[in-house]
Order: C-alpha cells, then structure tokens, then sequence
C-alpha cells in the first residue's frame, strides 16, 4: 500500500485561502529567535523516522518544523564561525581571553538580575565591551605575549575581536529585520516557496535538503492535505488517550438507548444502521462551503473520519487485518492514512482494538483555539450507544505571543551583540555541542522492538498550549459555547433521524440536555494538560485530565 512518505516535493498550502493562521506564524518566528526551541522540536518530531505523525489541528506543523530546520543549520554556521575566530584569538591572545573569561563569569549574576536592574546591566555590557577590545590592544602590546612568540603586533587580535562583534551585531540586525518585515501578520507566508521575498525564500529554505524526506511526510499527514482529502486519518498513538493532537479531553458522555418505537404508532419503526446515521450528521453540521462571517472570519466545521490504534495491539496484532494494512515494514512508520472504504469496513466489523470515530473541528481566533468532538456509535440488536469525546485545544503560550512586542520595543542590536559577546567564553559547550552533535532517533531500551517508536505522542501545537487557569476570558467562552453548540447539535441529528424513523427519543432528548449541564462544561474548574515545550526539552505527555501542573518558566530571549 503506498504511504504518505511518498508526498509531493511542494505540497499546496494547507489551509483554504483567506484563513488567519496565527498560531503557525508565531511558532515560525520562535524557531528563528530561540535556538533551543528549534532543536528541540527538530529532534522530537524529525529524527524518528519511523513514528507516526501526530495530527496537528490549529497549526501548519510542517511550516514550524521546515523553519525550525533552517533555523539550527544557520545556527549551526554561525557557531562554527564563532567559534574558529575565537580559537585565533586564543592563539594571538591567551592573556585577552583569560580575562574576557573572568569578566563573563563577574557579569553573569549581574545581566540575569531582576528588572530595574537589566537596563544597568546592559550599559555595562557595553562598556565592559568596549573595554575588552582596548585590552587587546594593551596587553598585546605591553606583554607580546602570544604567537609569534615576542611579536608585540596588535591589529590582528583587534581585527578578530571586531569581527567576533560584527557577527554578532550583524546576524541580531538581520534576524529581528527579518522577522518584523516578513513575519508580520499580513503579510507572513507559510510555505516559503510561495513568498515574494528571494531573501526570505532562502534564509526560511536553508538546509532542508537532509530532512526533506520527513518534511514530506508531515506535509502529506496534514488533514487539509491532498493527501488526506480522498482518505481517512489512522492514528497509531502511544499512551493512555487516543486523541492525540487534541488537547485536553473532556469526560467522555456514552448514551446507551433502547430503540423502542414511538408511543402511539401502530407499523414497526424502520431499520437504521449507524453509517446512514454517521453520515446525516456530517451532512446537517459540515457546511458545504466555507461561510465567510461579517468581520472576516472563517466558519467552518472540519469532518475527519479517523481509526485511532494503540501501537501496542498493532504490534501485537501486525500481519493481520487490519494491523497488515496499518504496519506492514519495521523498517518505515505506520500509514497515516487509508481509504475510506478500508477504515469503514474495520467500523462495520467492530475491532476493538482499531476503534473507529468521526470527529468534528472547529478552530477560531485565527487557529488559535480548537474544539474537537468524537464520536462513535454502536449497535447491537435493539441497543444504540452513543460515545461523544469533546477536546479542547487551548491558545499558545505568552512567550510566543510576545514576538511583535520584543521586536519593536527590544533592545537594539548594538547591545544585544554586546551582551552575547561579552557572555561568549560562558557560551562555548553549548556552541561546541550544536556543532558537533548530530541528532539521533532516541535509543531502544530494550532489545529487540521498541513499540513506542511507531507511536504518536502529543503534538507539537499541543506542547505550546496553556493550562485553562491562563487562558484568557473569552477564549474560555468561546471554547464553552463551541463544545456546549457541537454537542446539542450532534444529538439534534440524531434525535431528529430516529423520530423520523418511529422510535421513541423522549428519553435521549432529556439526557443529552442533563449531560452538557453538569458535565461536559466543567472547564473553568479543569486544567487543559498536554505536551510541554521548555527550556529546550520537549516531553509529549498524553492530554488527560490531571491536577493543575507548576506554571511554564518563561525561556530567556537568545541574542537573536
């Protein structure tokens, strides 16, 4: 069967033209602005070439990632430019460097103190710059001390030293330029190839070449994809939630219902089966075109069928079917999409371990917040059980909302290049380490297959979200009124389509109704639990309800 690695080189922008999709452009600008960030996220989602892709509602996941792989290989360059410079100068210079060293390891304390102090901090920054550079001149030709031995020569330690700050300056003055002229938000471009701008084309396109393949299959596994328009989703997921990419899960509302014919008819209620009902429901809540609201914005609801596996029972159950149809090679990632036809036929034989749902999305504030509802019904003789799953995807965090305030108000690039090379010597394992360190797919901890490796983890939308207690007021409305909407108007449908077919829906109508009062929209009180993205460590957990976790610390800006 052909996977979804098999994608064009190009694919066409995901989304419908005319959608804001502000949470892409704001993940875009964080790769380029904080280093951590983007090897972080290159190692979690890109090296492992054999785990499944994650859906990623709310977000271009394949725009960040290209980003984030451009990102750390022009880091990667200027490392190692950074770096050879600064060995001459240890060569010329011994004596310069030893004292640079001690002047970063002084000032460190002083720069990361609290903030009345930081303005302070970074005049002596640079000061103590302008200071160092004279200390080239002096100590060189006071001690001659250096290589060639007695050579009281001082222009080339003062050229390298300039050059050092130059970079520096120099790569601060180009990022932030181009962050605040290509990533604002009329005029950002999610696929690089499609922008104006040759110099955006080529700083957002550089070294793609080693990861195309994986960029590919993320490309091809996005659900407003060509690849998925004509397929369903399969979700081959690891952990205790199958709703990866969703965000936190809301308690699970199952309705079992009697199919009893209505009082006072006489002929027998007509046959139904659950595909004509799975599909009334798509045809009454997924419009036919995307309505365009008054103020611009897009309304639309998303239909995904999807097949949700634990990766354990597909290892257990691989070679049959439908595990053969999922997982067929060790040696590359589940498919992330089957024809339709395939995962109906897996909901009409009822596998319990490949579980069949269709789910229904709907995302505001510029992609900025989610709901999802799942839904799976069963029947069994004259027994219908309804399952509706609600998510709740929350907004990105501050730090990353933060980017068009640091850019214009920030501080300028002469002292931010001060700052970064004055902290240089304190700097040089973490620029030794991303020169040299190639990231590989995480090691097997035991021998043999390791099935977590083909599992799909949370996502990295999800790794940027909020805890419920920082969300904002009217986003929590907002989520509110879209799961409190989704939920009456699934249940509508299929009340509606069993009184059309004679049965009896009195006592549906008044449990839906309890439902979505006293359960369901317990949101305020919950905590919205999903990946977590800090400090350079990415650690997918699964969404589940759980206490409320320690607050995120906010990353300290790099140089750039």
């Amino acid at each position: 069967m052909p996977r979804t690695a098999a994608a064009p080189a190009t694919p066409r922008r995901p989304l419908p033209q005319g959608v804001p999709d502000e949470t892409t452009r704001l993940l875009c600008a964080a790769a380029h602005r904080y280093e951590w960030f983007a090897e972080a996220v290159i190692k979690e989602y890109l090296v492992e070439q054999v785990g499944s892709v994650p859906p990623s509602p709310g977000l271009d996941s394949t725009a960040v990632l290209r980003d984030a792989v451009a990102a750390r290989a022009r880091h990667r360059v200027r490392n190692t430019v950074v770096l050879a410079l600064l060995i001459a100068l240890a060569v010329l210079d011994p004596l310069v460097v030893l004292l640079w060293t001690a002047l970063a390891l002084a000032g460190r304390k002083l720069l990361a103190t609290r903030p009345r102090l930081v303005n302070a901090a970074e005049l002596l920054a640079v000061i103590a710059v302008l200071a160092l550079l004279g200390s080239v001149v002096s100590l060189k030709a006071l001690t001659g001390i250096g290589l060639p031995m007695g050579d009281s020569t001082w222009w080339p330690s003062l050229a390298i030293a300039i050059a050092l700050l130059g970079l520096l300056v120099g790569e601060t003055w180009l990022v932030r330029t181009f962050l605040r002229r290509r990533f604002r938000s009329d005029n950002f471009v999610a696929d690089h190839t499609a922008a104006a701008s040759a110099v955006e084309r080529r700083l957002r396109g550089f070294g793609l070449r080693r990861y195309r393949g994986q960029l590919e299959r993320f490309a091809a596994a996005d659900e407003h994809s060509e690849a998925a328009a004509r397929c369903a989703d399969v979700v081959v997921h690891r952990g205790e939630t199958p709703f990866v990419g969703a965000g936190y899960v809301l308690p699970t509302q199952t309705v079992p219902i009697a199919l009893r014919p209505a009082a006072g008819r006489k002929e027998p209620p007509e046959e139904i089966g659950v595909r004509e009902l799975y599909d009334r429901i798509r045809a009454e809540i997924v419009p036919t075109r995307t309505a365009r609201r008054s103020d611009g914005r897009i309304d639309a609801v998303v239909h995904r069928e999807q097949l949700l596996v634990p990766v354990d029972d597909l290892m257990h159950e691989r070679g049959t079917w439908p595990g053969d149809q999922v997982l067929g090679d060790l040696d590359e990632p589940p498919v992330r999409h089957l024809p339709i036809k395939v995962v109906r036929d897996v909901e009409a034989e009822q596998i319990e371990w490949a579980r069949y749902y269709s789910c229904l999305r709907r995302e505001s504030w510029k992609r900025n917040l989610v709901t999802s509802s799942y839904l799976h019904l069963h029947k069994h003789n004259r027994m219908l059980r309804i399952e509706v799953t609600h998510c709740v995807l929350p907004p990105v965090r501050e730090w990353l909302t933060e980017t068009d305030r640091v850019l214009r108000l920030g501080d300028g690039p002469l002292i931010s290049g001060s700052v970064e090379l004055l902290r240089l010597p304190l700097t040089v394992p973490a620029r030794v380490r991303s020169v040299a360190r190639s990231l590989r797919p995480r090691k097997l901890r035991t021998r043999g297959i390791d099935a977590d490796r083909y599992g799909a983890g949370g996502s990295l939308r999800e790794g940027v979200s909020h805890g419920s207690e920082e969300t904002h007021f009217f986003k929590i409305h907002d989520a509110t009124g879209q799961v409190r909407s989704m939920h009456n108007e699934i249940f509508a449908v299929i009340i509606d389509h069993l009184e059309e077919r004679g049965y009896d829906v009195s006592e549906l109508g008044n449990r839906a109704a309890t439902m979505i009062e006293n359960h369901t929209m317990n949101i305020n009180n919950s905590t919205f639990v999903n990946s977590d993205i800090t400090n350079g460590a990415v650690n997918p957990q699964p969404a589940k309800p759980a206490p409320t976790p320690a607050p995120t610390p906010t990353p300290a800006p790099s140089g750039t």
